[in-house]
């Protein structure tokens, strides 16, 4: 897993004038898990991540500040999303279980992904994906069965020292809250 800092520098980039401060952060030596812990709670995604104070974003940090290469290729993000069996420990509090149950053929086409996932919705969810085709290192096609249902495109298109990621998925809620 490599370049994790220069996505979050991009990312970063792509919002407005006012998250600056936050770019310019994450341009020094070392990410601070204050830093994160405020962006986290900007773009209201801080309560999916498990702990208390600004101590559980500590990996995270740790991750940042040890990733700086220059370039990230398209083969480096695809091997990190098809790698789907390592949701769980990225995002304990949404993926409770990710479960590979086939392995599929060399290129991955085949395999099945058995996850229940949930975070702070008043529900769970069951669902499958196989991937039906891939474009290795460009990307993958997967199709998901069970609470939702219906087809996920991955694409990794090179930009420079970047990767553009693209993740077109039509879906169809199978349960009865979520419908």
């Amino acid at each position: 897993m490599k370049s994790w800092r220069l996505c979050a520098e991009h990312y970063l980039k792509q919002w407005s004038d006012q998250d600056s401060e936050f770019h310019a952060s994450f341009s020094g030596n070392d990410v601070a898990c204050e830093l994160l812990g405020e962006m986290c709670w900007k773009y209201q995604v801080a309560r999916t991540v498990p702990g208390r104070g600004t101590a559980r974003y500590k990996h995270f940090a740790d991750m940042l500040s040890k990733y700086r290469e220059q370039v990230i290729r398209p083969q480096e993000v695809a091997d990190i999303i098809e790698d789907a069996v390592s949701l769980s420990a990225w995002w304990p509090s949404v993926y409770f279980e990710v479960k590979e149950i086939e392995k599929g053929d060399e290129g991955g086409v085949g395999k099945l992904i058995r996850l229940r996932a949930g975070g702070w919705l008043p529900y769970t969810l069951r669902i499958s994906f196989r991937t039906t085709e891939s474009r290795y290192p460009n990307g993958f096609t997967m199709d998901a069965a069970g609470d939702l249902e219906g087809k996920g495109i991955w694409a990794f298109q090179q930009d420079g020292p970047f990767v553009n990621v693209t993740y077109d998925w039509t879906i169809r809620a199978n349960k009865p809250i979520i419908e």
